[in-house]
């Protein structure tokens, strides 16, 4: 199943692989682009992996890693399921959190995950059972070491 971003790049087309990357790159909700050999070039907030059409060319987003003392990376495309136990503090509302932010305010005794959803939205977590989910999509799962 294919989630188009809101509001994509590239209409009526024309565009260079590197302009639909480097717009990719600075498009939070944007995980994976596609190219079309007219130069096309569309968002996804998912892909399937379905095939494509003629010359167009899927590209998946390099998100850099995240370096915080105290927590590792447990799983990606994963959010907490039916069974997680959220922590006293639940986290930042809203959204458009970093990842770094999201982790430094894991602070609580009984803060031992933190999930960073793909538009950055927080949660913390005393318990975790890593599933997958409807829209977890970019979504990672961090924990305490």
């Amino acid at each position: 199943m294919r989630q188009p971003v809101p509001a994509g790049f590239g209409s009526p087309g024309g565009h260079s692989l590197n302009e639909c990357l480097l717009a990719c790159d600075t498009t939070d909700d944007c995980l994976y682009a596609t190219l079309s050999a007219t130069g096309y070039c569309r968002f996804w907030r998912q892909c399937d992996g379905g095939e494509a059409q003629d010359g167009t060319v899927a590209y998946i987003r390099n998100i850099p890693p995240v370096d915080v003392a105290g927590f590792s990376l447990e799983a990606t495309d994963m959010k907490c399921g039916e069974n997680a136990t959220q922590a006293t503090f639940q986290g930042p509302w809203g959204k458009d959190h970093t990842a770094v932010s999201c982790l430094e305010g894991c602070v609580a005794e009984d803060c031992n995950y933190v999930t960073v959803s793909n538009k950055g939205h927080c949660r913390y977590w005393s318990a975790c059972d890593a599933t997958v989910q409807e829209y977890a999509s970019g979504a990672r799962i961090f924990v305490k070491a």
